[in-house]
């Protein structure tokens, strides 16, 4: 039996008319992932790879055929150019990517691990985006507004953001948020939840990873980290623990995902792949349970290798998964 929330989240997907599948606004950078296992202040040698989380979805969703839209900020630097180049090579609209001639492009450095990577990040052009440069159109062209608490940190992309958020909200959008929020992104003193609670006001749909619900609140378990999720506005919560599986909440009804076993090597953009597929099954028609099943399998091709992007192969063996059900 379909809950209210389940029942009304299903009635406003089958609703939805627009020429893109999801807009996503929010960070651009570069990852520089570590080649040796070894402490963050200890690594020498490191990896380049397209990133950011809000990006990564966009590139996940083109390569499994849907029309992603990336608004965004990056430097008129060497990494800008480079994630330009990414983005020409795949294929995505760069239309509404902006360059800032004075800051740099984000960048972020990445200790690989399994389970929780160690990370510092170098905050650049990503924050500026004000909202003179949005299209606010495209929030109308688009069925899925996705962000996250990462874009939150800074002003004035904070503002922009959440007008952006409001303004979906007011159309009737499904507005999709990650709660990817760290300490030591976000401004000293900032009170976290207070902002996090505004992006809430009009989200029908999060993604917190366990690291994420102990950053925001402490050390909680998982049900009640789901509970928090709700006190601060969120509709259906889908909470991902690793190999421990998903759990998937839309208030009074909690589902339990099982997990996809495999040998996982970096968990370096498994969420932004979950959240994906589950996006994308979504839009397909699918529950949220069989999407949540759909994601747990996808996110295995990214635990197994290093960097968000996969090969041809591995979006069309996730595809074909897919169509099984």
């Amino acid at each position: 039996m379909v809950g209210k929330v389940e029942g009304e989240l299903y009635s406003k997907i089958a609703t939805l008319k627009g020429e893109f599948d999801v807009l996503c606004i929010g960070e651009l950078l570069t990852d520089y992932i570590t080649k040796e296992d070894k402490p963050l202040k200890e690594v020498e040698v490191f990896d380049k790879f397209f990133g950011g989380s809000p990006a990564n979805i966009v590139f996940h969703m083109k390569n499994m055929g849907k029309k992603p839209l990336l608004i965004t900020k990056i430097g008129n630097d060497a990494d800008g150019k480079f994630l330009l180049k990414t983005l020409e090579k795949y294929e995505i609209i760069q239309e509404h990517v902006k360059i800032d001639k004075k800051r740099e492009t984000t960048k972020s450095f990445i200790k690989r691990h399994p389970v929780t990577p160690e990370f510092e990040i170098l905050r650049g052009a990503d924050t500026q985006l004000g909202l003179d440069e949005i299209d606010i159109s495209l929030v109308r062209k688009s069925k899925v507004v996705h962000t996250n608490a990462f874009t939150l940190a800074e002003e004035p992309t904070r503002s922009t953001v959440l007008q952006v958020m409001e303004e979906a909200h007011k159309q009737g959008k499904i507005i999709s948020f990650d709660p990817n929020y760290r300490r030591k992104v976000w401004p000293a003193g900032e009170d976290h939840l207070a902002i996090l609670k505004k992006a809430y006001a009009h989200a029908d749909l999060t993604k917190p990873s366990i690291d994420d619900a102990r950053e925001i609140f402490g050390h909680c378990t998982p049900r009640e980290f789901v509970k928090k999720f709700h006190a601060l506005g969120a509709k259906i919560v889908v909470l991902t623990m690793g190999a421990k599986g998903s759990l998937i909440s839309m208030g009074r009804k909690a589902i339990s995902v099982p997990p996809e076993q495999c040998d996982a090597h970096d968990a370096t953009g498994a969420g932004d792949l979950y959240w994906s597929i589950f996006l994308a099954s979504l839009l397909d028609g699918d529950k949220v349970e069989m999407a949540g099943r759909k994601a747990s399998f996808a996110a295995t091709k990214v635990v197994r290798k290093h960097g968000a992007i996969l090969e041809d192969r591995e979006y069309d063996e996730i595809a074909a998964y897919m169509r099984l059900f």
